[in-house]
């Protein structure tokens, strides 16, 4: 199975690593906030440690909406409601939405539930989480053990 994180931040990456370290999967990144994406890019990937511990670089793939050709089987939706609208509209008209695909999103707040049905109209599963982590500069990820 393929997936894509919608919003590389502290939660987005956080899923999306785990996936890719702990499973074995397929996961590309999408964001729209200029020095997190190029300095991904220019490092090839996202620098990880867990409780200062372990430091080491994970390799990612990130995009802007509309660079993104992929086709991935699940939409991992991290986003804060103030920059949902815009991501979704610029993921929309980029095309990437597609019948066949599932959205999982996993955000706090309110209000999310009418930007996921205008994203996608197919299967859908909603679940809010609770932040282990912090993100201090671009890509940058501490997490903390609870």
């Amino acid at each position: 199975m393929r997936y894509a994180v919608i919003g590389a931040g502290a939660m987005g990456y956080r899923y999306g690593l785990h996936l890719i370290e702990q499973a074995g999967c397929q996961v590309d990144f999408i964001d729209t906030w200029e020095p997190n994406v190029e300095t991904v890019r220019k490092q090839g990937g996202v620098w990880v440690q867990r409780d200062h511990k372990g430091r080491h670089l994970v390799p990612v793939n990130i995009y802007y909406p509309e660079d993104y050709a992929g086709d991935p089987d699940v939409w991992i939706v991290f986003m804060k409601q103030m920059q949902l609208e815009n991501m979704l509209e610029r993921c929309a008209d980029a095309g990437l939405f597609k019948d066949h695909q599932t959205v999982f999103t996993a955000m706090n707040g309110l209000g999310h539930r009418r930007y996921r049905d205008r994203a996608q109209r197919s299967r859908r599963c909603g679940l809010h989480g609770r932040p282990g982590n912090r993100v201090h500069a671009p890509v940058r990820l501490r997490q903390r053990v609870p």
